[in-house]
């Protein structure tokens, strides 16, 4: 028979996977535990709401249960549960900037990077499963904020393009006069 704490344990964890509109297996081998905080304090920070994304160590075997209990079969899955696991939950943000994701993602892939420890493994983004290679993906993607940026260069370039031409033109135009009017003179 399970011990309470356990029950209460997987209880909780059910209800954090629950409410999490985003969730993310990591992998963190011998990460140390200074590295961890760091990661952790880096996380955070990359999130501008009240409610912060939470990195915490979870035992594969209480996280399957409560995965399985919170209707998340999908995380459940024995070849991803292998070795340390974390989970990175990450919430909602405002309405204003819904996708909370875009700051913690790329945090962790950064991360991962220079710690080759630690790793995705398998998450859920907005409903849809991701497996670590496209949660790598969706870490190295610019920001939408980059994107509106880039959007609005290129629709402004064709008609900054249009005017220099036709400034051009113009300006070609009065100096071949003024040389000319000069000439006569």
């Amino acid at each position: 028979m399970p011990h309470i704490s356990k029950i209460q344990k997987v209880d909780k964890l059910a209800e954090t996977i629950k409410n999490a509109q985003h969730i993310v297996l990591v992998q963190f081998g011998s990460t140390s535990h200074q590295k961890f905080e760091t990661l952790r304090k880096a996380l955070k920070s990359a999130v501008k709401t009240e409610k912060k994304p939470l990195l915490q160590v979870v035992k594969n075997s209480l996280f399957k249960k409560a995965a399985q209990k919170a209707h998340k079969g999908t995380l459940a899955d024995d070849r991803v549960l292998v070795g340390t696991t974390a989970i990175l939950t990450i919430p909602a943000g405002p309405i204003d900037k819904p996708d909370s994701w875009e700051g913690v993602l790329p945090v962790f892939y950064r991360a991962a990077t220079e710690e080759n420890q630690l790793a995705f493994k398998i998450g859920i983004i907005d409903g849809v499963v991701y497996r670590a290679d496209q949660l790598a993906q969706l870490a190295q993607l610019p920001s939408r904020e980059e994107l509106y940026a880039k959007l609005v260069g290129f629709l402004y370039a064709p008609q900054r393009r249009t005017v220099t031409a036709l400034r051009y033109g113009m300006m070609k135009l009065v100096r071949v006069l003024q040389a000319k009017s000069s000439v006569t003179n």
